[in-house]
């Protein structure tokens, strides 16, 4: 795991906890295409919030 995604995954699992779902996590980050990583650490950060 690169150290971008990797931080990115810690991220959004730390306040998640056990409810941290790899799979969905997945699909955010695949499913929004190929994004510049200040943007997708926006959308990550949507996500997570929205759990």
């Amino acid at each position: 795991m690169s150290t971008a995604a990797g931080s990115s995954q810690r991220r959004a699992g730390d306040p998640l906890g056990a409810d941290f779902d790899l799979r969905a996590f997945h699909d955010v980050v695949l499913g929004n295409g190929p994004l510049p990583m200040p943007l997708l650490d926006e959308v990550i950060a949507n996500w997570a919030s929205s759990r």
